[in-house]
């Protein structure tokens, strides 16, 4: 994605806005300093807690919606932990 849709992204995760699956999983691969550039430690710890909300929140649509994890390639076969996906780059 383009630095302007990564920006938007960010934008969109401090005013608690619904993400599109790009733009999360574009903020997914991002490490904490690449998030500090676009804001403050404290702004960069809440995204980092939207991301997570948003990734919680699009597994279970895609459950509620009858769709199985492991069709597409995603799959859910490592669950979500305290620290996967996130913080792997710290």
């Amino acid at each position: 994605m383009a630095k302007v849709d990564v920006e938007r992204a960010y934008v969109k995760c401090l005013v608690k806005a619904p993400l599109l699956r790009e733009e999360l999983n574009s903020l997914i691969g991002m490490s904490a300093s690449d998030l500090l550039e676009f804001g403050t430690v404290a702004e960069s710890s809440f995204v980092r807690m939207w991301i997570k909300h948003e990734t919680y929140r699009q597994r279970a649509q895609d459950l509620m919606n009858g769709r199985n994890p492991e069709d597409d390639g995603r799959g859910f076969s490592k669950p979500p932990t305290h620290t996967y996906p996130f913080y792997d780059s710290e």
